[in-house]
C-alpha cells in the first residue's frame, strides 16, 4: 500500500507541494476551510485533474494536522462508459508517481515508528540549518519582485485572469506542447463549427474511430538481402512493405479534388509546351492518347502506314505517328516521311540501293515529323519493317535502312537501330461499348536514403506520380504517393514483381467503378525517374564509373566529352538492349576519377545559360535551338578548363538532355522531390519504426521554405487590402538604431509617401495616426493563376521586383519593412525600397547587364504597399566586388554599381 506521511499536532506545518497548479495561498494558511475550499476546487475542475492524470507529476496536497490526502479526493464522477478503464490506469499510475518517495521513506524509516522518526527528521534537519548559516547561498533563479507580480483578479490570481489560462499554461508546461500542435489547437478552437459539448474524453475511441478511415492496405512481402551490402550475420530476407498501385489509381480516379485537374485526352501540338500530353509519348503511345481516329468512314490507327497529299499536293508515301489535337482543338496528323530512291540525299544515292528500291524498298526518314490535317489524308499503305518480319513477299514496300541528319550531313543506319513506335510492342483491349475511357501516365521515383543519424542504412523509396496532373499539382508532396519502401540491401527486382504484375493488368485495360459508375482503366508507366546510380540499376547497366556506364547510350567513358557524336547509333533501344547488357556485363570496370575541380568560375557563364535554359517550365521551338547552343558551348570550354572534366558522366549525360526535353516537352516535367529522407518523416534518425507517421500526415502541403528557426515572437498580423493576398504577418522587430537610420535617408518625405501609398489602396483621407512599427521579415499567402496557393517571405536586403503602370519591370532591394494603423483602426503594412537604375552598361567577363543602386536624396518613391510584391520573387543581383573597398561580406558603400544575375533559375 501507498504510505501517508503523519505530522503530529503542535508541529510546524511544511507548505503545500505544488506541481503544475498555481494557487494563491499564504505560506501558513493551512487549516481545514482551506484544504475543503482546494477540495471543492479540483473536484469541479475536471479538466484539470485529467490533464494531471498519468503523469510523475501529478498534484497532490496533504494537510499533515488532520491526515488529508487530497490525492484520494479528486475523482471523475462524471466519467462515461469507458471510465472503469481510466479508473484502473489511474490506480496504476497514482502507485508509480509515489514509488521515489515510498522508497526514500523505508530507507530513513521504520514502518512502525515512522511518526517519531518523522519529528526526529524535523529536528535534524533545523540542527543542520543553524551549522550552515555561513555557508555561501548561490542564487539560481531569481525571484520576481513584489512590485512586477501582475495584479489579477480571481480565483487564479495573482498569475493568471482565469481558468482557460490556467489550464492551458499548466497542459503546455506539463506536457512540452510545440509551438505548431499549440497553433493547431487554438485554430480547432475558435473554428466556427466547434462544439465543446462534441469532445471525446476518452481517447480511446479516437483509435478505435480511425480503424474506420478508409487507408491503404499494407502489404509485406519477404525479399532477400545482398550479403554484399549488409553484415555476415544478418538475416538472408527482410520483409518489405508496399501498397497496391490499383488501389492507389481507384482513390486517385475517385477524388474530386483531384480529377478536376486531371487531363484525359490526346497528345496537344501547342507552340508552348509544358506538360506531358505535350510531349511525342503521350501522342505516339495508345496507353496515353488517342490511338484511331475515323477519316472518311476509314479508321486509322496511330502507327499505321498511309498515302498523304504534302503541303504543296504532291502524293507522299509516310508512317501516321501520332493523333493529335492544336490549340484549337482541330485534330492534326503527325507524319513520319517515307520516301523512294528519287528523293533521296545525293550523298546516299547509288546502284546498290537503286537495284533495291526496284524490288520495292523505301527509306524512313528521321526527324522532323511534319504536321498535316486529316483531310490531306489519301489511303491506307502496306510496308514491312525488315527486323520485324522473318518472311518479306516480293515486291512488296519495305523498310531496311533508315536516313538521318547529323552534323548538318545526311548518314544511314539499319532500321533496327531506331526507337520502336508504340504500336510495334504495345496492345490494348477495346473498351466494353458505352463506357468511359481513362488513360493514366504513370511517373515511377526511386532513390535511396538515410533513416539514422550517425549510421547509413539507406532505405529505397518508392514513389508514384501521375502525369495526367498539370505541373503546378504534380510537383505538391502530397500528389506523390508512396509504392513502397525496399529494405537496406534488398533486390529491387524482386520489391518490383507485385508492381509489374499489376501494371501488366493495367496495361491491358480493366473496369473500375469511378464516380459511382464503370469506366475502362488503362495506366502505363510512362517514366522512370532516378538518380545515376539507382537508375543505372535500374536499366541494368553498370554504375557509371564503366567503361559503358551511361543507361542511355553505350558510348565509352573516353569520348563522353565529346558532343559531335553520332548518338543515333549507339543509343539503348529496348528491342536489343539484353545484347547491349550482356556485352557491356564483360567489360572490367576501371578504377575512380580524381575528385572533381573546384575552380569553375570561369565557366560559370556556360553553365549558367545552360541550366537555366534547361529549368525552363515552358519551351517554344527556339528553346530547342538554345538548349543545343548552350549544350555544345558547356562541352567545349569545360574540358579545356578542368582536365578533370574529360570524360566525366556527368557532362556526358547532357547530351541526351535535347532529346529527352523534346520527349517529354520540357525537362522540369520528370522532377521529383529529392531530399535525401523522405520530408515527411518528422524525424531522420526513427528510422523504419516511423512508417505509421508517414500515412498519418500524408497529403502535406508544400512550403517552398523552411522557417522552422526564425523567431515565433513579435509576430504581428496585419489587414490585407486586396482579396488575393492573405495571412500577412510581421516578425522579428527591427532595432531602433536601423529605425533611425533609414528614417533619415527618407529625410521628411515620409508621410507623404506614406499618404499616396494609402492614396493607391483608395484610401484618401488625411491620415490621424502617426506611429509605426518596423520589421525584418514579412510573409503572406497570395493566389496565383490556376488558383495555386503560394507562400511569399520578404527579408531586409531582398531584391523585388516591382510592375510599373506601363507593366514594366524594375528592381529594388528592401530597406525596411512596417506597418501602420489606418483611420479605419486596421494595419497595413508597408515597405521601404532603394531602386537599381540600368545603366545599360554589360559586364564584360560575365555578359550580365550592370546596374546602379540609388543615391540618397533621389525624388523616386520609395514607399509602396506590401501587396505591391505580388509574386513569388526571382530576381538576384550580386555586388560588383573590388578588392581596395570590399572586405568580405561588407561592400564598399561607394560603390553602389550590382552585378544582375542573369542565370538565376529555381531548381527543382
Amino acid at each position: 500500500m501507498r504510505k501517508r506521511y503523519i505530522h503530529s499536532t503542535g508541529s510546524s506545518v511544511k507548505p503545500f507541494q505544488i506541481r503544475n497548479r498555481f494557487s494563491h495561498t499564504s505560506r501558513n494558511e493551512t487549516t481545514a476551510n482551506s484544504t475543503e475550499d482546494n477540495n471543492e476546487m479540483l473536484s469541479e475542475d475536471i479538466d484539470m485533474e485529467d490533464i494531471n492524470r498519468n503523469d510523475n507529476e501529478s498534484i497532490y496536497f496533504q494537510h499533515y494536522d488532520n491526515d488529508i490526502d487530497l490525492r484520494d479526493n479528486v475523482i471523475d464522477e462524471s466519467s462515461d462508459e469507458d471510465g472503469d478503464d481510466d479508473d484502473e490506469e489511474e490506480d496504476y499510475n497514482e502507485e508509480e508517481d509515489y514509488f521515489n518517495e515510498e522508497g526514500e521513506e523505508e530507507e530513513g524509516h521504520n514502518d512502525d515508528e515512522e511518526e517519531e522518526s518523522h519529528n526526529d527528521h524535523n529536528d535534524e534537519e533545523e540542527e543542520e540549518g543553524n551549522n550552515n548559516e555561513n555557508n555561501d547561498i548561490h542564487q539560481i533563479i531569481e525571484a520576481l519582485d513584489k512590485d512586477e507580480i501582475p495584479s489579477c483578479d480571481g480565483e487564479f490570481s495573482p498569475y493568471f485572469n482565469d481558468y482557460t489560462t490556467t489550464a492551458l499554461f499548466c497542459w503546455l508546461q506539463k506536457h512540452n506542447i510545440s509551438t505548431k500542435a499549440y497553433e493547431d489547437l487554438a485554430n480547432i478552437i475558435h473554428n466556427p463549427q466547434f462544439e465543446p459539448t462534441h469532445v471525446v474524453k476518452n481517447i480511446r475511441r479516437f483509435q478505435s474511430w480511425r480503424k474506420r478511415l478508409p487507408l491503404l492496405p499494407i502489404i509485406t512481402k519477404p525479399i532477400k538481402i545482398s550479403s554484399k551490402k549488409t553484415l555476415s550475420t544478418s538475416r538472408g530476407s527482410k520483409l518489405s512493405y508496399q501498397l497496391s498501385i490499383s488501389e492507389i489509381i481507384w482513390r486517385v480516379l475517385n477524388n474530386l479534388m483531384l480529377m478536376r485537374h486531371m487531363y484525359f485526352g490526346p497528345g496537344i501540338d501547342s507552340e508552348t509546351k509544358s506538360e506531358f500530353w505535350h510531349g511525342t509519348l503521350w501522342g505516339e503511345s495508345s496507353l496515353f492518347g488517342q490511338n484511331e481516329i475515323i477519316i472518311s468512314e476509314v479508321i486509322y490507327r496511330s502507327g499505321d502506314f498511309v498515302y498523304y497529299n504534302d503541303n504543296n499536293g504532291h502524293r507522299r508515301l509516310g508512317r501516321l505517328r501520332a493523333i493529335l489535337k492544336n490549340d484549337n482543338e482541330d485534330y492534326q496528323l503527325r507524319i513520319q516521311k517515307i520516301l523512294n530512291y528519287d528523293d533521296l540525299p545525293g550523298n546516299l544515292k547509288g546502284l546498290s540501293r537503286q537495284r533495291r528500291s526496284l524490288v520495292g524498298e523505301v527509306w524512313l526518314v528521321d526527324e522532323p515529323f511534319p504536321i498535316i490535317m486529316t483531310s490531306q489524308i489519301l489511303e491506307k499503305a502496306t510496308i514491312l519493317i525488315t527486323f520485324q518480319h522473318q518472311n518479306i513477299p516480293e515486291d512488296s514496300l519495305h523498310i531496311t535502312e533508315v536516313i538521318y541528319k547529323c552534323n548538318d550531313r545526311w548518314h544511314i543506319r539499319d532500321v533496327k537501330l531506331s526507337y520502336q513506335h508504340p504500336s510495334d510492342y504495345i496492345s490494348i483491349r477495346d473498351p466494353p461499348s458505352s463506357m468511359p475511357v481513362y488513360k493514366l501516365f504513370l511517373d515511377l521515383y526511386y532513390d535511396d536514403f538515410g533513416t539514422f543519424r550517425n549510421v547509413y542504412h539507406s532505405l529505397g523509396g518508392v514513389y508514384v506520380q501521375f502525369g495526367n496532373m498539370p505541373t503546378h499539382q504534380r510537383k505538391l508532396i502530397k500528389n506523390h504517393f508512396v509504392l513502397g519502401f525496399v529494405p537496406f540491401g534488398g533486390n529491387f527486382d524482386e520489391f518490383m514483381l507485385p508492381f509489374v504484375s499489376e501494371m501488366k493488368e493495367l496495361e491491358k485495360g480493366k473496369i473500375m467503378t469511378v464516380q459511382g459508375q464503370n469506366a475502362w482503366v488503362i495506366a502505363g508507366l510512362g517514366v522512370v525517374t532516378a538518380d545515376l546510380p539507382q537508375g543505372n540499376d535500374l536499366a541494368g547497366v553498370l554504375r557509371y564509373n564503366a567503361n559503358k556506364g551511361c543507361h542511355t547510350c553505350t558510348i565509352k567513358k573516353e569520348l563522353w566529352s565529346s558532343y559531335n557524336q553520332d548518338t543515333v547509333t549507339t543509343l539503348r533501344y529496348h528491342h536489343i538492349t539484353n545484347e547491349e547488357i550482356l556485352e557491356i556485363s564483360q567489360e572490367l570496370v576501371t578504377s575512380r576519377r580524381d575528385q572533381l575541380c573546384t575552380n569553375i568560375i570561369s565557366c560559370w557563364v556556360y553553365v549558367g545559360k545552360t541550366m537555366k535554359t534547361i529549368f525552363n517550365e515552358e519551351f517554344t521551338s527556339d528553346s530547342y535551338k538554345e538548349l543545343q547552343q548552350y549544350l555544345e558551348e558547356e562541352f567545349s570550354i569545360l574540358p579545356k578548363v578542368f582536365a578533370n572534366f574529360v570524360n566525366l558522366p556527368n557532362i556526358h549525360v547532357n547530351i541526351h538532355l535535347l532529346m529527352h526535353a523534346k520527349t517529354f516537352r520540357t525537362l522540369t516535367n520528370t522532377q521529383i522531390v529529392d531530399g535525401g529522407i523522405d520530408p515527411r518523416f518528422n524525424r531522420p534518425y526513427t528510422g523504419f519504426t516511423n512508417l505509421g507517421q508517414l500515412f498519418l500526415n500524408w497529403y502535406v502541403t508544400e512550403d517552398k521554405y523552411s522557417i522552422e528557426e526564425q523567431a515565433q515572437n513579435n509576430d504581428a498580423k496585419v489587414t490585407s487590402p486586396v482579396n488575393f493576398i492573405s495571412n500577412i504577418s510581421l516578425k522579428k522587430k527591427m532595432p531602433k538604431e536601423d529605425q533611425n537610420n533609414l528614417l533619415f535617408t527618407l529625410q521628411h518625405g515620409f508621410k507623404t509617401e506614406l499618404f499616396l501609398s494609402y492614396v493607391d489602396m483608395k484610401f484618401e483621407a488625411a491620415l490621424i495616426n502617426s506611429s509605426t512599427s518596423w520589421y525584418k521579415l514579412a510573409s503572406y499567402t497570395i493566389e496565383e493563376k490556376n488558383s495555386v496557393l503560394s507562400k511569399i517571405y520578404l527579408y531586409l536586403g531582398d531584391f523585388v521586383t516591382i510592375y510599373e503602370e506601363n507593366h514594366e519591370k524594375s528592381y529594388a532591394i528592401i530597406k525596411g519593412i512596417f506597418r501602420h494603423k489606418c483611420n479605419n483602426d486596421k494595419y497595413y503594412a508597408f515597405i521601404v525600397v532603394d531602386w537599381f537604375e540600368d545603366t545599360g552598361i554589360e559586364h564584360l567577363l560575365l555578359k550580365c547587364p550592370l546596374y546602379r543602386l540609388q543615391a540618397t536624396g533621389n525624388k523616386w518613391k520609395r514607399i509602396f504597399p506590401i501587396t505591391v510584391i505580388d509574386n513569388v520573387q526571382k530576381v538576384h543581383f550580386i555586388h560588383n566586388y573590388n578588392l581596395e573597398g570590399c572586405q568580405g561580406s561588407d561592400h564598399d558603400t561607394t560603390n553602389r554599381i550590382w552585378i544582375k544575375n542573369s542565370f538565376y533559375f529555381t531548381a527543382i
